[in-house]
């Protein structure tokens, strides 16, 4: 299979590096043999083995950062009871949100007062009572109590339990044991006024029987995804390459296959954002690591597969910040290995890849009966290119991996492996994206949103797809997280080799970081080579093409170059009226946006005839006086133009 686009950000940490002194880098450059990568690390054993910075590192590594703090956790706690005293029930939410990733666990025998973990989860209950998301408000009430919550006031979580399962729609019966057991607490607790209450409660229940709510299931957790059938699907092999083929013909936008991530990492920027095992946007109650502040969850079953893949080695854990996403995700992957067994069995289904039939060879990463496992085998059967990739990045991420497996005592051939699945990262993972808006697109814009990246991920089965200048197929990312459907983009015909387009997904990664570029011309110089890119191999008129244009001339016009930019934005206006129609509404409006460029520039007559070109257009799509502002701008610029005539 032919190597991927290389993934961003998927060089070791040059700054973590940088005592390196020159003359040995030069060294390490020069003695490098891109034919035997391998040998490389008795090279850095010689070199540097002995140096003073690989001491202070594993010194500051081993130093685990700040994990719960209860003051933070009361402090977080007082501003969200300020908030629920205001009835701001979701800035409430918001305040235990936080309280509770600073709250420590509760610990076994301790002495009233409850721990702040069950406290906070006993408040958030509450503001999510008030904001009638029961569901989330029961499973905290559970939390709650499970986390030691104090029995002389049990009683008040118990009756919100009970209340809870009443809107839920839960059997009568169930309701009414709940409720019993508030009231006994609180008869308990001698609180006369607060039983009486919950009695009130019990009586109404019974005289309310047939006019309750039908239970209704709850949400399922970001974790739960489709699983598409592959029986039209085969593995042709031909001369040690692997290629995707259809043994059905598909139409244009046919589901091909839905893959999970083998392995994946969130990005930085959206962590408390989106769940850190599926990278679903996290809803308003989230779960939080039981021993960091950063890492959260859309539910329990997130957490807890986190915890058992590959969080626990990370928590708390300083090297995280210091490394980059490749270098962590490679690390996640080299545990996964340890972990699995080499008897993969139970695979035998239409949910599973097969080899053509015919095929007499064993094929990489298949069994013996020629099903393509999924997991290590099929892993380590992926191409990594490590003798093309650039030797300074190879000696600096190999440094770093030396440096990881001294720091947690892996074996002494774990640099190598890790290097090597580094690779097979660089070559073969793809950047997980869902399509989102920065509110920075002004008005008449062609892109009011993008594709945003929020991770990395490695999928197994897409892995075998390979690259085409003229793909018949293409990714997206459903369900908002790390989900990855392949759809067709085209008719494929019986047999026919299943292809993307890796250098769509390196143009989307220069668009995306376009936007952070640290000034204006290096921006442009990114949508630039985004656009080069995306013209060899999209359709002029692909909608793809038309934000492109935008993007470089709202780049342009940055720089004050007005004349440029109005050259791009005519490209974008030709993709509009080619998709949407010649007297669409985002015709009319991408016009208005050329007319404001052009008359920005100076250019008299051009701009007089955009202006009467852009009046006319208005009044096909909008009527007479329609337009709103738009169409007020307008007459003043026509104004303006026909005084400069004079």
């Amino acid at each position: 299979m032919s190597s991927k686009a290389q993934s961003e950000g998927s060089t070791a940490s040059i700054g973590l590096l940088s005592w390196l002194p020159h003359s040995v880098h030069t060294s390490l450059l020069q003695r490098y043999d891109p034919r035997n990568p391998s040998a490389l690390f008795p090279l850095l054993e010689e070199c540097l083995g002995a140096h003073s910075k690989f001491a202070e590192l594993r010194q500051r590594w081993g130093e685990k950062r700040t994990g719960k703090d209860a003051s933070l956790a009361e402090s977080w706690k007082t501003r969200g009871n300020a908030e629920f005293g205001k009835s701001r029930y979701a800035h409430a939410v918001e305040c235990y949100n936080e309280s509770l990733s600073f709250a420590p666990p509760a610990v076994l025998g301790q002495a009233p007062p409850a721990s702040p973990l069950a406290i906070a989860y006993a408040n958030r209950s509450a503001a999510l009572f008030e904001l009638r998301n029961f569901h989330e408000a029961l499973a905290d009430v559970e939390r709650a109590l499970g986390a030691g919550y104090p029995p002389a006031t049990r009683y008040k979580l118990l009756r919100r339990k009970a209340q809870c399962e009443l809107r839920l729609g839960v059997d009568e019966n169930t309701v009414r044991a709940t409720f019993e057991n508030a009231l006994a607490s609180a008869q308990e607790a001698g609180h006369a006024e607060f039983a009486r209450k919950v009695q009130m409660d019990i009586e109404e229940l019974s005289s309310s029987v047939g006019d309750r709510p039908v239970a209704q299931n709850c949400p399922k957790s970001g974790a739960d995804n489709p699983a598409g059938k592959l029986s039209h699907l085969r593995i042709r092999y031909v001369n040690s390459d692997r290629t995707l083929i259809t043994t059905t013909a598909l139409k244009k936008g046919d589901l091909i296959l839905y893959d999970h991530p083998y392995a994946s990492i969130l990005s930085s920027p959206f962590r408390k954002a989106r769940c850190e095992t599926c990278m679903r946007k996290l809803r308003i109650a989230p779960i939080i690591c039981n021993n960091c502040t950063t890492t959260w969850y859309c539910s329990d079953k997130c957490r807890d597969v986190a915890s058992d893949s590959f969080h626990d080695r990370e928590c708390l854990e300083p090297f995280v910040d210091d490394v980059d996403e490749t270098t962590v995700l490679a690390l996640r992957i080299y545990f996964a290995l340890q972990r699995e067994r080499k008897d993969e069995t139970g695979l035998e289904s239409d949910s599973v890849l097969r080899v053509q039939d015919g095929t007499v060879a064993r094929v990489p990463g298949c069994s013996s009966e020629g099903i393509w496992i999924g997991t290590s085998a099929s892993f380590l059967s992926l191409f990594d290119h490590l003798s093309l990739q650039p030797p300074a990045t190879v000696i600096h991420s190999a440094i770093t991996f030396l440096l990881l497996a001294s720091h947690l005592s892996l074996d002494p051939g774990a640099p190598k492996t890790i290097l090597q699945i580094w690779a097979k990262i660089r070559c073969n993972s793809f950047a997980i994206k869902v399509v989102g808006g920065d509110g920075s697109a002004s008005k008449g814009d062609v892109q009011e949103k993008k594709d945003m990246k929020i991770g990395t991920g490695v999928y197994l089965k897409t892995s075998l797809v390979n690259h085409s200048c003229d793909p018949n197929a293409f990714v997206e990312f459903v369900g908002s997280g790390s989900g990855l459907a392949l759809r067709a983009q085209k008719e494929i015909p019986i047999g026919g080799d299943i292809s993307i387009s890796y250098a769509l997904d390196t143009a989307s990664t220069l668009a995306n970081r376009a936007p952070l570029a640290a000034d204006d011309k290096t921006s442009l110089q990114l949508m630039l080579d985004c656009m080069r890119i995306r013209e060899q191999v999209l359709h002029p008129h692909c909608r793809a093409m038309g934000e492109t244009y935008d993007a470089v001339a709202e780049r342009y016009a940055k720089l004050g170059n007005f004349i440029q930019s109005a050259e791009y934005c005519r490209k974008s206006l030709q993709t509009v009226s080619a998709v949407y129609g010649d007297e669409s509404i985002e015709t009319a409006t991408e016009q208005f946006k050329l007319t404001q460029l052009v008359f920005n520039s100076g250019q008299i007559q051009p701009a007089i005839t955009e202006v009467n070109r852009t009046l006319a257009l208005f009044t096909k799509v909008f009527g007479v006086n329609g337009g709103g502002e738009d169409l007020i701008e307008l007459r003043a610029m026509r104004s303006c133009l026909q005084n400069i005539r004079r």
